[in-house]
């Protein structure tokens, strides 16, 4: 929830399911989301790091998921270290892959995040540095 902002922010959402965790993004809706998809500045992101050098992308995109990622970051951290669900008769699970996905807007914002958490992984100061995780991108009618 954006509060106030939820009219130029993007619908974030994150759900786990066995070994998986899920982060959604929800596409165009608003005008601003309209504006957004159509105003490209090309930039390079330092999140990015040695992950993706030389690649640009949408600047708004880029400042989308680095304040997704920062204001979820204590519940996806919960969900990726602490929790451990039980299923009925099974044993614990823990995540093992994150689904980054989206439509339209959202499905541009899902790639830029696999970027960006690809990055982390191998960032040694970040918490998802070595995790073992398994990351896929699953877009619709993605921009970029």
């Amino acid at each position: 929830d954006h509060g106030e902002f939820s009219q130029t922010s993007p619908t974030f959402v994150v759900a786990t399911t066995e070994d998986t965790l899920i982060m959604g993004w929800q596409g165009s809706t608003y005008l601003l989301d309209w504006i957004a998809d159509f105003a490209f500045n090309p930039v390079n992101s330092p999140e990015l790091g040695e992950a993706a050098t030389g690649i640009k992308g949408s600047g708004s995109f880029f400042s989308h998921i680095a304040s997704d990622l920062l204001i979820h970051q204590d519940k996806i951290k919960e969900c990726i270290e602490n929790k451990k669900r039980k299923r009925s008769g099974q044993e614990n699970t823990r995540i093992k892959k994150i689904v980054f996905t989206g439509h339209s807007l959202g499905g541009g914002l899902a790639n830029v995040a696999h970027l960006f958490v690809q990055a982390k992984i191998n960032d040694e100061t970040s918490f998802w540095s070595g995790k073992d995780l398994s990351l896929n991108t699953v877009t619709f009618a993605a921009v970029m």
